[in-house]
Order: C-alpha cells, then sequence, then structure tokens
C-alpha cells in the first residue's frame, strides 16, 4: 500500500516480504542526505547515513560502528581472525596479546616493563645493547645467583667493585 497523509509518504506491507528488485545490473537509487534504517516498531534506529558525512550501526540502539574521515570508530569488543593495520595506531587502555607477537622495526616501549611473569621464562637479547644497563636503586639487583652463574666476563676498561670472592 502506497500512500500519503498531510505530513509525510508511505510505503506499507503487511503481507510477508516486500522486496525492491532491480535488472541485475540495475543499481536501487535512493536520495536523501539523511537516510535511517528503524526496527519494525519505529523506535530504535538500526542504521544511518548522512551525506558528505558518516554511517552508522547500531546495536539497542547505541552506536556501535561509525565511519569518520579518518576509518572507523568501534565501540565495544571486536573479534577478527586477522587485522592489517598500516600507518600509526594508537591504543588507548590495556593490550592483552595472548599468542606471539612479532614486531619489526624500531620499537619504543614508555614507563615500566616486564619481560616474563615466572622465573622458568627466558629472555633472548640476540641484539647489543646501545645503552648503560643501569639498576633501578644502588646495591640491591644482582647480576646471577649461586646456582644460575655467567660464564665469563669481559671488561674494557675500569672495574669498580667494593669486595671481590673467589
Amino acid at each position: 500500500l502506497i500512500y500519503h497523509d498531510a505530513s509525510h509518504s508511505y510505503i506499507t506491507n503487511a503481507t510477508g516480504d516486500l522486496n525492491i528488485q532491480s535488472g541485475t545490473s540495475d543499481p536501487i537509487n535512493l536520495k536523501t542526505d539523511d537516510f535511517r534504517i528503524y526496527n519494525q516498531a519505529g523506535n530504535e534506529v538500526l542504521l544511518r547515513a548522512y551525506a558528505d558525512g558518516g554511517v552508522s550501526a547500531y546495536y539497542d540502539n547505541a552506536i556501535v560502528f561509525q565511519t569518520t574521515p579518518q576509518g572507523v570508530n568501534v565501540s565495544g569488543v571486536t573479534t577478527t581472525n586477522r587485522l592489517l593495520v598500516s600507518g600509526i595506531s594508537t591504543f588507548s587502555g590495556n593490550l592483552d596479546i595472548n599468542a606471539s607477537i612479532d614486531v619489526s622495526g624500531n620499537t619504543v616501549l614508555n614507563g615500566d616493563v616486564d619481560l616474563g611473569n615466572a622465573t622458568g621464562d627466558t629472555i633472548t637479547a640476540t641484539g647489543r645493547f646501545d645503552s648503560d644497563i643501569v639498576p633501578s636503586t644502588d646495591n640491591a639487583r644482582d647480576l646471577g645467583a649461586s646456582g644460575l652463574e655467567f660464564k665469563d666476563l669481559y671488561i674494557d676498561g675500569t672495574a669498580n667493585i667494593d669486595s671481590l670472592a673467589a
């Protein structure tokens, strides 16, 4: 049923699916600057698109996916089997990775950094250190232990040692 009241035009269907169909390569054109799809009751927005603006997808009447000039904003949990990110990515909050991570290029980690969470974890530094190795407090950190000693010590320069035991 197609009708018009004093303010609006309507297409109403109460006898099954409403199908709008064109030929195999012919487009269906809807022209508006503010396109909205609502639930059947008309009280929840499901999808909204603006001219020269974004497209927003809703869940329970709240925006969960939105296009922006920079890309997309997603609210809530995003599950994906593969994610390819190019350019700068900013994460606010915690980043929880429960598998291996492979990072190429330079990496800057600011703040406190913990490597490993158990005495059985091993840390392999294949590259070379390009800075001083300095403990967080004076006279509080050991290099090795009585049962886990380093093999050889190579020093070029002055060794400042408080005491030396064989």
